[in-house]
């Protein structure tokens, strides 16, 4: 018995892709990446450039405050050295300050010299005064700072501080003093001493006595005194009767 074979019949294979369709798709995987590596490196270096710019504008900022500051620092210096007051624009004191009738005033405010120990320094100007002690060895004059009134001012300044009229309207003048606060001045050697009764012939030790004694009449307030200042120190010396002589 004959046994016959058939033969079962096999499908055809698939053709294999030509080559160059392989080398295709590699070249195509191959630009894709470097695509993607290439928009990659852009992106990375558009953030670093950003971050660059960032970092940049603060540093750029803080130059920009620092030249403004620098720039103002002369105006700024420039103010404040013409706001700085000059000693002449001082401010004084209301307890070191008296004016007499014609408007004078106190200074403690020192000369360019060298100021002596308890001595007060006075602006250059006339100040009136009652002189309370003389010290010509040491050329120093102890004085009480007053106002002055002459005429009808005077009158009105003598009832103003209680003084009855009818003994108010008989003055020619009135010497208001505020306190009795006294101040040591220094004199110049050669002091001018214009004394009521005095000639020029009289000798400068005379003239000092007579000041001394004057000074002391009626409570040493019959007369008061015009001190001429310059430079600090009194140079000048004048003799006014405050109050009529009966």
């Amino acid at each position: 018995m004959s046994t016959t074979l058939h033969e079962t019949p096999t499908r055809p294979s698939a053709p294999r892709p030509p080559r160059r369709r392989l080398v295709a798709l590699f070249a195509a995987g191959a630009v894709l990446v470097a695509a993607l590596g290439a928009g990659g490196a852009l992106a990375l270096g558009d953030r670093n450039a950003g971050q660059s710019a960032d970092a940049t504008q603060p540093s750029a900022a803080a130059a920009q405050a620092a030249a403004n500051i620098q720039s103002a620092q002369p105006a700024a210096g420039q103010s404040a050295k013409a706001a700085a007051p000059t000693p002449a624009s001082q401010q004084r004191g209301s307890d070191s300050k008296q004016t007499s009738g014609s408007g004078q005033e106190q200074s403690s405010t020192p000369s360019g010299s060298p100021k002596r120990e308890g001595v007060t320094t006075l602006t250059d100007g006339r100040y009136d005064a009652y002189v309370r002690k003389v010290d010509p060895d040491r050329d120093l004059i102890v004085v009480d700072l007053v106002q002055v009134f002459t005429g009808k001012a005077a009158v009105r300044a003598a009832i103003q501080d209680g003084m009855d009229r009818s003994a108010a309207e008989v003055r020619d003048t009135y010497v208001r003093n505020q306190n009795d606060r006294l101040r040591t001045l220094e004199m110049a050697g050669g002091v001018r001493l214009n004394l009521i009764g005095s000639c020029e012939s009289t000798g400068q030790e005379a003239l000092f006595t007579k000041l001394i004694k004057d000074a002391t009449y009626g409570q040493g307030q019959l007369f008061y005194y015009t001190l001429h200042v310059q430079g600090g120190v009194v140079q000048r010396i004048d003799e006014h009767q405050a109050q009529p002589a009966c």
